[in-house]
């Protein structure tokens, strides 16, 4: 893919590339937001069969790597640990919306 960078760290890593009989696929491993850069390494059976090296992550930056992969909610900037907190954060606002306007 023309847009995709080798990712430096596992931190920057958003997609793991992987290998189907003859098909390569890229996965997402978190949320990729409009215009955020595309940064691609290794599955680990497609690294093991190759001889290549894994991106490892930092565990001492786990906690706030786990703030930066928050769900965000853009109209009233608020982030939620999970798509599920959000939908229903989401839902709330609109059936507020829906009872302003009868």
């Amino acid at each position: 893919m023309r847009f995709v960078q080798g990712a430096e760290s596992f931190k920057d890593q958003n997609l793991i590339l992987s290998q189907q009989g003859h098909s390569l696929y890229f996965t997402t491993t978190r949320v990729i937001h409009p215009r955020q850069e595309l940064q691609v390494w290794y599955s680990l059976p497609y690294a093991n069969k190759r001889g290549l090296p894994l991106l490892q992550p930092d565990p001492g930056k786990r906690a706030v790597e786990d703030l930066e992969h928050m769900w965000p909610c853009f109209e009233y900037n608020e982030k939620f640990v999970s798509s599920e907190e959000l939908q229903k954060h989401l839902n709330v606002h609109d059936n507020e919306r829906g009872r302003r306007r009868t």
